[in-house]
């Protein structure tokens, strides 16, 4: 896993999946962990 974000911040997550800079998987998170 390269970073995670929580489900309110999808639209960063996917931003930095569209830059192309990341290195393993983004994941989304969801409640309180």
């Amino acid at each position: 896993i390269g970073s995670t974000y929580p489900l309110a911040r999808a639209a960063d997550a996917h931003a930095r999946m569209d830059a192309g800079d990341h290195v393993g998987r983004i994941v989304l998170t969801v409640g309180d962990g």
